[in-house]
């Protein structure tokens, strides 16, 4: 098997992506009124929530940090307030890496409205709880069949990572 997966070079508005079907108009407002909240896009693979993401992005007039594994988040504007980050792989005998998990123990330490990460699936998703709930304003991806599918497995992974359960 081979998969080939090419990311767009030219954003997509919500607006635009309500033309094409990925929501009706009245969602896109909704998700409008979203900005300065919580989001946490859920879904199955190839269903749309990068995209989604990415053109939400452009909402965005505040500092923050987004982290991401590849480099499908952007903002289209030069005057953008976010730090993007991406992973870097240890190649060869090289010993610099920095993972999504090493990108938000770092983001943490910055001071920043918006905390993002491109799509939670491990110790990451203990970074982004706690930057939640330390204030900032959180915005992540995640698979799940459903929303309450995509929230279990988010607090799987912070259970994962942390050791942390629901035992007495």
């Amino acid at each position: 098997f081979m998969h080939v997966r090419k990311h767009p070079k030219v954003k997509r508005s919500l607006e635009t992506l309500a033309k094409m079907g990925m929501m009706p108009k009245h969602i896109m407002e909704y998700l409008k009124t979203r900005v300065k909240k919580g989001l946490f896009i859920t879904g199955q693979t190839g269903a749309g929530k990068t995209q989604l993401m990415n053109a939400m992005i452009d909402l965005i007039d505040e500092p923050g940090i987004c982290m991401q594994e590849s480099e499908e988040l952007f903002s289209s504007d030069v005057n953008s307030l976010l730090l993007f980050l991406h992973v870097v792989i240890k190649k060869g005998e090289g010993k610099i890496k920095y993972d999504l998990e090493d990108e938000s123990k770092f983001g943490l330490m910055t001071s920043n409205k918006y905390f993002i990460v491109g799509e939670v699936k491990g110790g990451e998703a203990a970074y982004f709880s706690n930057a939640c709930y330390n204030g900032s304003i959180g915005w992540a991806t995640g698979h799940g069949e459903s929303c309450e599918d995509g929230i279990d497995k988010l607090c799987d992974y912070i259970m994962r990572y942390t050791g942390y359960n629901l035992s007495f």
